[in-house]
């Protein structure tokens, strides 16, 4: 059953791409969540490939197609209509290893909390993942620490233990709060998914595959530490890079053939 709803997650996602690319086709500005639906279309049918095909390929061109489409998003529009926790795009580079196409999301991320459209914390969580995959200095890293910290006022936070121990560099801890993180994240989905929340074709992607943790894993071996291999809903197949060149243009053609980075 669940790899028929796989079938129609790639059915739909493909009938809905063109559609999106229509939308933000150079022109008027886009409206922020026309882009953020086109990116969700390409996770869709990057996700449901890779949980249909085990292998990774579907998901890194689709996941470039993601990152590109936002980053047209985040160079075209006003700061004021930024809101840096929306993420999703920016996991997508990083759980490809799109490094360069995750620092320039970070470069065009609005670098203040924007109240209008995201919680306090959720910012402070995003922007300290992205300036640790900057390499920001140690001082600044702190500073956003310790005001994610105020802001939480004593409750406790996984993503701020994970962001600690990132910091830290501590990967007892790292792998402690995101398996924390994860069972979190399934016991929600099961939630939605027993109620008319969710279509099936959109529980069977998005219950089995945790963009955040894989994105999260990225970002803990980058700054060199080795986490486990064991998390849930976290492919080992994909704590590898993507083998294809990124491409800007990527989300401009559904079916968007990449080119293979050189061998060294």
């Amino acid at each position: 059953m669940t790899g028929m709803f796989l079938s129609v997650a790639v059915k739909n996602a493909n009938f809905m791409i063109p559609r999106g690319i229509r939308e933000i086709s150079p022109g008027p500005l886009p409206r922020h969540i026309h882009v953020h639906q086109l990116c969700t279309y390409f996770r869709q049918r990057g996700v449901a490939r890779l949980l249909l095909e085990g292998v990774p390929e579907g998901y890194y061109v689709n996941a470039m197609q993601s990152a590109a489409a936002f980053l047209l998003e985040l160079r075209r529009a006003a700061d004021a209509a930024k809101a840096t926790s929306f993420a999703r795009p920016f996991f997508d580079a990083v759980s490809a290893g799109y490094w360069d196409a995750a620092l320039e999301i970070v470069a065009s991320s609005r670098t203040t909390w924007n109240p209008d459209f995201e919680y306090e914390d959720d910012f402070y969580y995003v922007w300290f993942l992205m300036l640790a995959c900057k390499g920001a200095p140690p001082a600044e890293l702190d500073d956003v620490l310790a005001h994610y910290r105020d802001v939480l006022e004593g409750v406790y936070d996984a993503r701020w233990s994970i962001c600690r121990a990132l910091f830290d560099r501590d990967e007892r801890a790292f792998d402690g709060a995101l398996r924390r993180l994860l069972d979190r994240r399934r016991d929600e989905v099961d939630e939605l998914s027993q109620g008319s929340a969710m279509r099936g074709e959109t529980t069977a992607w998005l219950q089995h595959f945790a963009l955040e943790g894989v994105a999260l894993l990225r970002i803990a071996e980058r700054l060199g530490l080795s986490p486990a291999h064991d998390f849930l809903h976290c492919p080992d197949v994909l704590r590898t890079d993507s083998p294809f060149v990124f491409d800007p243009n990527a989300w401009m053609q559904p079916d968007f053939r990449p080119t293979t980075r050189p061998t060294p």
